[in-house]
């Protein structure tokens, strides 16, 4: 279930009525997770997450939750695919990207050439992994949440004041009730372009290290 960013008793004040826990719980998780599809962020903070990335030859390296407020440790594959922990002087933290002057990737390096059909070949080795140890998001009752939790009352109480909705089917299936609940919602254009500006890929910043 998506991370919540609204809690059961928020929906019913929102909507001036009691809805029963079940119910409510579900249309949040689905609200949640269209606000998070269109943002393409989790939003809540996550303390300790794993990253794995391909490596590429640019020195940036977008890490792709945001905002990025801690980097713990930074991991690559060196030419034999072994992993080598970097020390915090070989690399940058520049908001939600990290800079290496070499690149993300040992691609440099040569494989012993390979000869085929009377010619010599350079072969390199596979692209690096980096795996990134992070924390990112926003912590519970942070003010840059507000514009997400209002898109999710908006969305949850929509399917809620639909008789012919969700509210109609029952709870204890909830793979049916979720993707009831989930059709029934739609994010109004405006509403999808300020998400988009507010948790978009600009969006956050972490000292450098």
């Amino acid at each position: 279930m998506a991370a919540e960013l609204v809690t059961a008793a928020e929906l019913s004040s929102w909507v001036g009525v009691t809805i029963p826990q079940a119910q409510a719980d579900l249309f949040i998780a689905a609200a949640t997770a269209l606000v998070q599809a269109e943002t393409g962020q989790t939003l809540t903070q996550v303390l300790n997450d794993t990253v794995v990335l391909d490596g590429t030859s640019s020195e940036w390296l977008a890490l792709p939750q945001r905002p990025v407020t801690a980097v713990h440790s930074v991991t690559m594959q060196d030419a034999n695919l072994a992993p080598v922990v970097l020390d915090t002087s070989q690399y940058s933290v520049r908001g939600n990207r990290l800079w290496r002057p070499w690149g993300w990737q040992f691609s440099a390096v040569f494989l012993p050439p390979v000869r085929m059909l009377g010619y010599q070949y350079l072969t390199y080795p596979p692209p690096s992994q980096v795996t990134v140890l992070c924390d990112h998001g926003y912590a519970t009752g942070a003010q840059e949440l507000e514009l997400a939790r209002m898109a999710i009352f908006t969305l949850a109480a929509s399917v809620f004041a639909n008789p012919s909705g969700s509210r109609s089917v029952t709870v204890d299936d909830y793979s049916e009730s979720f993707a009831d609940a989930y059709a029934g919602m739609q994010l109004p254009p405006g509403t999808k372009a300020a998400l988009r500006r507010r948790y978009g890929h600009s969006a956050g910043s972490v000292k450098p290290q």
